[in-house]
């Protein structure tokens, strides 16, 4: 009883600290676990406060009078949300640091005075200057639990599937060992995207088979989904949300278009700039200068002082920048705000990368738009669950496909599957009366950007001349002599169920295709058509 006297303090504590009105009902399940010294799995869905639960650690442990100078050691893979962590934090005046930053808070994080100590794995486990300060009496004596942030990385990032090939960073998939340097301290895992076929390993690699499990449903409710193949003209596909900038300039509402390239970003970039002139620049700043551009884009290899100035605006709701072109570069952890609609130019590597990018929009609970734009050519290079994503998003629910990814069939769902907030499938089925109002909260109206004549991309036109190019395709059939053409009736096939090819392996399920003939030469004949902007 007193303990739980205890503990209802020490969250309200944590809430006048943080300026919040209450803990979610996880979040205290999370804190109280650990403070029991178990070891936490978390998943939950984007935007839902993972940070704050390990963020209160030192605050509950100092009210239930645990430890004196608490420490909790935080490994983050990603450098702008230890930044951006570190900087919130110190504005509430908690004592916050990272490793190796400088020499001023090293001392400081060396004698104990930081109450959260970030560091990426690399520097934890490589430097010996910092795996040595885990070994160190008063340190070990103080840190009441280690944090393993975004810990889906730990797999996508630190093992390769490939045998030939090396991890991308090697070291994330050692996060466990910094645990284990430390004796017996729990862990915390928190994440919001681990397919469900790859938690158990994940668990096990971190070293902590008996956790607790606190899953949540990746789901954001708010976020209503859109998938839509577009043809091959950029400058058409994109024609709208140009529009929208140029006649509402520095009042467009914020939008994050991700492409599958730094060159996309590029061309992009480059398009937007030759069209909008002096109307890509904020009206109230007569100078045509980089921090007045009302577009951006962000990239691997964007210069890390560009980089600071487009985090900076977009920290701001009413930052100048209303359109920023990124690649995945701009991703886990970063908080943009005012942002309610994201847009995919071609789909993702995968559907934890989708989840994880259409979560950037209405972090704040609004309602928001993800809008996913496709074709064949932007459709390549992705793994098989994005694939048959890409099949059945023409068909079934959105939600529903990407939930079964992360959850158990019996809780693979959300309540507003079958709604017109779920996803254009959904919308197409509902009869509430309302669905008209879907259409009209996104950037520029949904409808414009996906408007019929980009999305039917097969035109009679181009149906004409798919007919033609495929009675010139010629195949050889083994003990045969000659050529052989494709009958008229396969060739009818081809033309009419062509929108329902993204893969060579689909064309046999419509169509009578004879044995001999090629089908990845008849998908690339597909492609090449389709691709055709002048037809």
């Amino acid at each position: 009883m007193e303990e739980a006297c205890l503990l209802d303090e020490a969250f309200t504590a944590v809430c006048r600290k943080f300026g919040i009105a209450a803990l979610r009902r996880e979040q205290r399940t999370c804190i109280e676990a650990v403070t029991r010294g178990e070891d936490v799995f978390g998943s939950f869905p984007t935007g839902f406060g993972k940070s704050l639960i390990y963020q209160a650690l030192p605050t509950v442990a100092e009210t239930l009078r645990r430890k004196r100078d608490p420490i909790v050691v935080v490994i983050s893979p990603l450098k702008a949300l230890i930044c951006d962590q570190i900087e919130w934090l110190r504005s509430k005046e908690v004592p916050a640091a990272a490793i190796g930053v400088s020499n001023a808070d090293d001392d400081l994080i060396q004698e104990g005075k930081m109450q959260l100590v970030y560091g990426s794995p690399e520097k934890f486990l490589s430097n010996d200057k910092w795996s040595s300060f885990l070994h160190l009496p008063h340190i070990r004596e103080n840190v009441i639990a280690v944090v393993a942030d975004e810990v889906h990385t730990v797999i996508e990032w630190g093992c390769s599937t490939d045998k030939a090939k090396s991890a991308f960073r090697p070291w994330c998939g050692r996060v466990g060992e910094i645990r284990a340097l430390l004796g017996k301290v729990p862990l915390l895992a928190l994440t919001a995207t681990v397919p469900l076929k790859f938690r158990a390993k994940l668990i096990l690699q971190l070293g902590m088979p008996a956790c607790k499990q606190i899953i949540s449903s990746p789901d954001r409710e708010n976020v209503r989904t859109v998938v839509r193949r577009v043809d091959g003209d950029i400058e058409h596909v994109f024609a709208p949300l140009i529009d929208a900038l140029r006649a509402k300039r520095h009042n467009c509402p914020r939008v994050v278009v991700y492409c599958k390239s730094t060159d996309t970003c590029s061309l992009l970039f480059t398009l937007f700039q030759s069209r909008l002139g002096d109307h890509g620049y904020h009206e109230d700043k007569s100078e045509r200068l980089v921090e007045n551009r009302l577009f951006a884009m962000f990239h691997s290899i964007s210069a890390e002082a560009t980089k600071a100035n487009i985090l900076l605006s977009l920290k701001n709701a009413e930052g100048t920048i209303r359109v920023i072109f990124a690649t995945t570069a701009l991703g886990l952890g970063v908080d943009i705000k005012g942002l309610y609609t994201v847009i995919h130019y071609g789909p993702p590597c995968s559907i934890e990368e989708y989840q994880q990018e259409l979560g950037r929009a209405g972090r704040d609970g609004k309602p928001s738009v993800s809008i996913l734009l496709w074709n064949r050519s932007l459709g390549r290079h992705v793994r098989s669950e994005m694939d048959q994503f890409l099949l059945q998003s023409s068909q079934q629910c959105h939600r529903k496909l990407m939930l079964a990814h992360f959850l158990e069939k019996n809780v693979a769902v959300s309540k507003v599957c079958g709604t017109h907030d779920c996803c254009d499938i959904c919308a197409a089925d509902c009869i509430c009366g309302d669905c008209p109002l879907y259409w009209g909260t996104s950037i520029v109206n949904v409808s414009s950007l996906v408007r019929d004549d980009v999305v039917n991309c097969w035109t009679a036109s181009k149906k004409e001349v798919l007919a033609s190019e495929l009675r010139e395709y010629v195949f050889e059939i083994e003990g045969h002599e000659g050529i052989q053409f494709l009958p008229e009736y396969v060739i009818h096939q081809l033309v009419e169920n062509a929108k329902n090819f993204c893969h060579p392996r689909d064309i046999p399920s419509f169509v009578d295709i004879p044995r001999n003939a090629c089908i990845d030469a008849i998908f690339s004949l597909l492609t090449r058509v389709l691709e055709q902007t002048h037809i």
